[in-house]
């Protein structure tokens, strides 16, 4: 059997922790080593890391000083042995198939990187995938790059399963937020076969209010130079989809334009508004485009006051999804 090492950084958890590392000691696949990256933690979390470690033999604990996600998930790498990684975010949880089933997509395909659908869930209530048929999809390294650019089927998520081989060579990098943005392109691009399942076993958390209420901070523009620096290389190795890297350019934007305008950063929307024009026609034009990301680009391009709105809007969705659940 193929050893996975699975990485979870871990950082001020302590009230998720239990649930993320449970899912994963219960695997049915059993040659999977755990490795729990204490980044530093001032709560409770690096205690219930080594009450796992000493509990179960296939658990390591490593207590660093505070670097961030990058810097705790390259130290999990740096220390994994497996032939494949698995990157587990310690506030989420994975089904307990989650390492067989890549696995076994994974052989099938001579895979070197598989992704499964991940599943937003509100107030631990898993959606219900009973009557959702499978369908499992291959891509080779130009149309996965493609594929992370648009987001409809996976995204730049490093939650994956990657050969070891592969995540060694493009460490995350330390300081900078949106990392995973940063290296996943390029990992894909190293790939020959790329698999994507469509049944979620990955259970991403998601809080009502939890991008409303980030504070705006310079840092978050990095996510542009993350874009720049994938549209360059799309350029260069697949100058043939480059409207894919145009397109996330303007997405993320679109991401970030929430905190910016409930912020009052108006010179920093200013900004973000004259770029979000360069790239508007080319999205707006593009038929891979969603209409609704098309409207969000429109907005922000309309002015201030449209954005602000449109913030306030899809902030009054969230909170009613969080409070239904």
């Amino acid at each position: 059997m193929k050893l996975v090492s699975v990485v979870v950084p871990v950082y001020n958890v302590e009230a998720y922790l239990e649930k993320c590392i449970d899912s994963i000691i219960h695997q049915d696949y059993e040659n999977v080593e755990i490795i729990l990256v204490d980044d530093g933690s001032t709560d409770r979390s690096g205690e219930i890391c080594d009450r796992y470690s000493q509990q179960y033999n296939n658990v390591t604990t490593i207590h660093q000083n505070n670097m961030g996600l990058s810097g705790a998930r390259n130290t999990g790498t740096a220390n994994a042995n497996g032939d494949y990684i698995a990157y587990v975010d310690s506030d989420d949880w994975v089904s307990l198939d989650y390492i067989s089933y890549q696995i076994k997509l994974a052989e099938k395909y001579n895979a070197d990187i598989v992704a499964v659908k991940q599943l937003s869930v509100w107030n631990e209530v898993e959606p219900n995938q009973s009557d959702k048929r499978e369908l499992v999809e291959t891509f080779s390294n130009k149309e996965a790059v493609n594929e992370m650019c648009y987001g409809y089927k996976f995204g730049a998520s490093a939650c994956k399963l990657i050969k070891l081989n592969i995540a060694t060579k493009y460490p995350f990098p330390v300081g900078m937020l949106y990392e995973d943005l940063a290296v996943m392109y390029k990992m894909l691009s190293e790939c020959n076969c790329v698999v994507y399942s469509n049944i979620g076993r990955y259970f991403y958390r998601r809080r009502a209010t939890s991008i409303i209420n980030q504070s705006f901070n310079p840092k978050h523009l990095c996510i542009l130079d993350h874009t720049r620096e994938l549209r360059d290389f799309v350029q260069a190795s697949y100058p043939d989809i480059t409207k894919a890297a145009v397109y996330k350019s303007a997405y993320v934007i679109t991401q970030i334009m929430p905190m910016v305008v409930n912020a009052n950063e108006r010179t920093v929307f200013k900004s973000l508004k004259t770029e979000m024009g360069n790239y508007f026609f080319n999205v707006f034009f593009n038929p891979k485009v969603k209409m609704k990301y098309k409207i969000r680009c429109m907005v922000i391009v309309l002015g201030f006051g449209f954005a602000k709105l449109e913030s306030n809007v899809e902030y009054s969705i969230k909170n009613k999804q969080g409070k239904k659940m």
